[in-house]
């Protein structure tokens, strides 16, 4: 399993301290790239040699919201 420890930011919230559901994909960007990283392989040499992963669609169903 791959563990990215982030902090909530008080930017990424409302008023009530709960986070903007956009900043979870960013979160989940990070998981992936630790992923790759874990496994050898690099996303900026992967660029470099023009392979590239788009993504093209993405969900999510929210259990909890994450607070500041």
């Amino acid at each position: 399993m791959i563990k990215v420890r982030e902090k909530v930011r008080f930017v990424e919230t409302d008023m009530m301290g709960v986070v903007h559901h956009s900043n979870y994909f960013r979160w989940f960007e990070m998981g992936r790239v630790e992923y790759l990283k874990e496994a050898g392989i690099y996303l900026l040499e992967l660029m470099a040699n023009d392979i590239v992963f788009p993504i093209t669609d993405v969900s999510c169903q929210y259990k909890a919201s994450a607070r500041f």
